[in-house]
């Protein structure tokens, strides 16, 4: 789970992104700096990232294989905070 935090935490933090690059990565952090007021020390300090993750939609499958139409979105991802004894290895 570290190693998946980490992934999605360099992705939000990565310096390339720009309005031009990395362009959901890039709005994602837009989003939580000026919208929500987060300053970049502390998303760094809860571990906060983004990620790309699909979604069903109301739309079927083209086709008729009548299943479900996934849309892909970009998400703000925060880890799963545990204490040490619940921590099964």
């Amino acid at each position: 789970h570290i190693k998946l935090n980490s992934l999605h935490s360099s992705r939000l933090f990565d310096p390339r992104n720009s309005s031009t690059h990395n362009v959901p990565e890039y709005k994602t952090m837009q989003y939580l700096q000026h919208t929500r007021g987060l300053t970049r020390s502390v998303l760094r300090k809860y571990g906060v990232g983004c990620a790309e993750y699909k979604f069903p939609s109301k739309k079927k499958k083209s086709g008729g294989s009548g299943g479900m139409e996934y849309v892909s979105s970009t998400c703000v991802t925060f880890p799963w905070l545990m204490r040490q004894g619940e921590v099964q290895e």
